[in-house]
């Protein structure tokens, strides 16, 4: 299963338009409703991202983490920002950049051996 290349395309387009409004955020210093749209398209992208990679493991517990928690980044978006919302939310960014770097670990000592 892979991404339509067109689609690839505007997936990557999206993620540079957040990256730009983000570090111009830094210089312009946006009003807090902008600020909040940037984040919600940050956020819902990487959910995205999370849910797609989810789909390609192999192993079932990995595949329900990475899209359990790009589900959980784009839901929280439409919640109330709470002190436990913010936490889920920075395991739900950690754990699978932590999986993927372990994972990706595991193969190399596969191929060694």
């Amino acid at each position: 299963m892979k991404l339509n290349p067109l689609l690839q395309k505007l997936f990557f387009f999206l993620i540079a338009i957040v990256l730009i409004a983000k570090v111009m955020n830094w210089f312009l210093d946006f009003n807090s409703e902008i600020n909040t749209i940037i984040n919600i398209a940050m956020f819902s992208l990487i959910g995205m991202a999370y849910i797609y990679t989810g789909l390609f493991w192999d192993k079932k517990l990995i595949q329900t983490i990475f899209i359990l928690c790009g589900i959980f980044l784009i839901g929280m978006n439409f919640l109330k920002e709470t002190t436990w919302i913010s936490i889920m939310a920075i395991i739900c960014l950690l754990i699978p950049m932590v999986i993927g770097r372990i994972s990706s670990k595991d193969k190399k000592e596969l191929a060694e051996q």
